[in-house]
């Protein structure tokens, strides 16, 4: 049975996150931080904390946050924050061996292999992103079919010409296959 003390807690988690969620973030903030107070070691409410103060565009104070999250506690979830962020301040190295590092813990993360393709294209390494892209695609092949334009940036950096393939997905966008 829950003390007092720890229903209170958990009862003022449920409202930050609901204030977070409403996009409340000044009251929000308040609340995490007077919980962290009580619990600093607490990873779910550093991450939390982190990932408002990078809704906010406060990516540096957002990330210290996350990688105190990430030191209490080494999840996926609370890896890919801090991998985001890194992408955000365009710091590819980083983000790059923190997807990987998801990856090693998670090797059938769609998302995350997504997400290191992305960062390969974003940071110009264009072979290493179609790699990225192509396992991807074996692992899923239609994780893709929502995203009508995903190698438009890299393909054409490689010499490869994209084209549409005529039939429509069940999302209604076309796939793209790479040519030489």
């Amino acid at each position: 049975m829950k003390t007092p003390t720890q229903t209170s807690f958990a009862n003022e988690y449920r409202r930050a996150l609901g204030h977070h969620q409403a996009g409340e973030f000044a009251k929000a903030e308040a609340l995490y931080i007077k919980l962290l107070r009580v619990q600093s070691t607490n990873s779910e409410i550093q991450n939390q904390l982190g990932v408002l103060y990078c809704q906010r565009g406060q990516l540096a104070t957002g990330l210290q946050h996350l990688i105190r999250a990430t030191k209490l506690e080494r999840t996926p979830c609370y890896l890919h924050n801090p991998a985001l962020a890194y992408r955000e301040l365009k710091e590819f190295d980083r983000s790059i061996a923190t997807l990987n590092a998801i990856l090693d813990l998670e090797p059938e993360n769609s998302q995350v292999r997504y997400d290191l393709a992305i960062v390969l294209q974003m940071s110009g390494r264009f072979e290493e992103a179609l790699v990225a892209y192509r396992a991807l695609l074996e692992m899923k092949p239609d994780f893709l079919e929502d995203i009508s334009d995903w190698p438009t940036c890299c393909a054409p950096a490689l010499g490869w010409r994209t084209r549409c393939k005529s039939a429509p997905t069940r999302f209604g966008a076309a796939r793209i296959a790479l040519t030489r």
